[in-house]
């Protein structure tokens, strides 16, 4: 979603559990990916739902692509 200069992405899901930013051992191989979007965002947080939840990230970016605008 594109909103001005600010581009959220939300994936949405519906299983239980509240995400959480891992720090795992170098030898582990997941945990990784909640990191790496939480340290590359501009904002992220999570939105609880009745079923499920919203994770989501925002990125300030400086201009818009044409074909960004053209979807939003």
């Amino acid at each position: 979603m594109l909103r001005g200069l600010l581009l959220r992405l939300e994936v949405r899901d519906s299983g239980g559990g509240r995400p959480e930013v891992r720090s795992p051992d170098a030898d582990q191989c997941s945990g990784r990916g909640l990191r790496l979007a939480w340290e590359l965002a501009d904002d992220f947080g999570v939105t609880e739902h009745a079923v499920g939840k919203t994770v989501w990230l925002a990125f300030k970016i400086a201009s818009a692509p044409a074909w960004l605008r053209s979807r939003a």
